[in-house]
């Protein structure tokens, strides 16, 4: 609660962490820790488990900064109750300055991959010459028991640092995101494709060998899912106490109405969690708790990043089906609504029942009922309203589809046979192009995939983002990758924002 308030009082420092968390003060030692910083090193190092554990110190200062009123207060007050065995941790801290150390180490091979793909450094020299400005650097030579050293001797601290340079690029190297190669007494590293997708969607290098390994050319929507949902970015979702059960209980509803199935005797695990939180987000169930509804949101914020990611790892394989069908993913998280639902219903007010009578009408589908709708607005909307909406619904459906964005696409073989033009026009554009998706927690902007493809090979032959910004018309050419001429190919304009919009283009 961002408030001021002339009392503070912190009533204990301590939290249940049911994932990640350190070992309570250990009562027996407290008085003898004279030093901070070696409880810190117990503290931040010890091994995992489930149990009660102390708040960050940062916390605790944030707490007590509520304490006092400016306008009306001369002072604060913050009392904090903790056990008599913290007691003079506490005051040590509070009122006495402390370092802030780096934890550049644990997430080093993120960093590197990213400089290895700008081309900033391309030998494990240049990795230890990049090190040398880093303050993770500063601080090993400050403080070298912290990071492990027994001492800041220049010898140690480069022993310490080439070993931890050669795990790092192994890591990467396991993972598939750089290539290692030993010239005389030069390691040299170039960066592959994982790594530079990795680089460019600010994905963990797990993330990219999760890709690696689990994308194949015959993906189903559901495998594309899980993918994503098993994502390291969702390492950290948190699983409160006693949130398995609630898991588990979501999951039986989830797999009652339809969803993926999933095992639920990982319902502790936070990639659990996180694909059942979106599948009831699919499917529009509700949620037990209102941190669920959070922790969603949290889900969301990242996914577009990881399947758009993955989108690229499929496209450069050049697998067809596997790249529509993380477009299909990408389609359903942006409309919170299953690719089997009537794509219509995403439209207000419009469920099941009124889909169904639309389709009787003969315009059961999204892009129908939008041409219909800029065509003659006034029957539309007395199509909707006899279907069964009431007229403010009626009228804002009608809005919607007035404002979808409707392609105008052709495309032509240039001369030589490996290379397509494509020309498409926007009907209805508009300079900001933010796309109608209510229930995505972020404005989104609309976007478009122009993918060149062999159906009948199941290739993905070239892939290419496109945008409107500031403009309702644009020219693009597709060069074909590999043999084979384009004979039997077509262009597929995929939105990645809308279902039902997709079309294909013949050549």
């Amino acid at each position: 609660m961002n408030f001021p308030t002339h009392l503070v009082i912190v009533k204990g420092t301590e939290y249940f962490d049911a994932k990640v968390s350190h070992p309570i003060f250990p009562h027996s030692i407290s008085e003898s820790l004279s030093d901070p910083l070696l409880y810190l090193s117990i503290y931040l190092l010890s091994p995992q488990e489930k149990r009660y554990v102390d708040f960050p110190i940062t916390d605790v200062l944030q707490m007590m900064g509520r304490a006092g009123r400016p306008q009306f207060d001369k002072s604060g007050v913050a009392v904090i109750m903790v056990a008599e065995a913290k007691k003079s941790f506490y005051k040590k801290f509070l009122y006495e300055p402390f370092p802030v150390e780096s934890s550049l180490a644990d997430v080093l091979q993120d960093h590197v991959n990213a400089e290895i793909a700008s081309g900033t450094v391309s030998s494990k020299q240049d990795v230890m010459e990049w090190i040398g400005w880093t303050y993770f650097y500063r601080r090993i030579t400050q403080n070298p028991t912290y990071y492990g050293l027994e001492t800041a001797d220049k010898e140690d601290v480069q022993s310490f640092l080439s070993d931890l340079i050669e795990d790092t690029l192994e890591d990467l190297q396991d993972a598939g995101c750089v290539s290692i190669a030993t010239c005389g007494k030069e390691t040299e590293v170039r960066p592959e494709f994982l790594g530079k997708v990795a680089s460019f969607y600010y994905l963990h290098y797990k993330t990219a060998a999760l890709f690696a390994e689990r994308c194949h050319q015959k993906m189903a929507v559901q495998e594309c899912f899980e993918a994503l949902c098993d994502a390291s970015e969702y390492d950290e979702m948190p699983v409160r106490h006693n949130e398995e059960l609630l898991n588990a209980d979501l999951a039986s509803q989830v797999m009652e109405h339809g969803g993926f199935a999933v095992d639920t005797r990982n319902a502790e695990d936070p990639h659990f969690k996180v694909n059942v939180m979106l599948q009831a987000y699919l499917g529009r169930l509700p949620l037990p708790i209102s941190d669920y509804a959070l922790d969603t949101k949290s889900a969301l914020d990242q996914s577009v990043r990881i399947i758009q990611a993955m989108v690229d790892v499929c496209s450069n394989e050049g697998w067809l089906g596997s790249t529509l069908n993380c477009v299909l993913v990408l389609q359903m998280l942006s409309q919170g609504m299953w690719y089997t639902q009537n794509t219509t219903q995403c439209l207000p007010g419009v469920n099941e029942k009124v889909a169904k009578k639309l389709t009787g009408a003969g315009k059961g589908s999204l892009p129908a009922l939008a041409h219909f709708a800029q065509s003659d607005y006034n029957k539309a909307l007395g199509l909707l309203k006899r279907s069964g909406l009431q007229h403010n619904r009626a009228a804002a459906a009608c809005k919607v589809c007035c404002a979808l964005p409707l392609l105008e696409a052709r495309a032509e073989v240039e001369e030589g046979g490996a290379c397509v033009s494509l020309e498409i026009s926007m009907r209805n554009f508009r300079k900001r192009a933010t796309a109608y998706a209510p229930r995505f927690p972020k404005a989104k902007q609309e976007g478009w995939y122009a993918i060149l493809a062999r159906e009948a090979t199941d290739e993905c032959l070239a892939l290419k983002r496109l945008g409107f910004q500031h403009r309702g018309r644009l020219r693009t050419k597709l060069r074909a990758e590999g043999s084979g001429g384009l004979e039997g190919c077509h262009v597929v304009l995929a939105s990645d924002t809308y279902l039902g919009l997709d079309q294909i283009v013949s050549l």
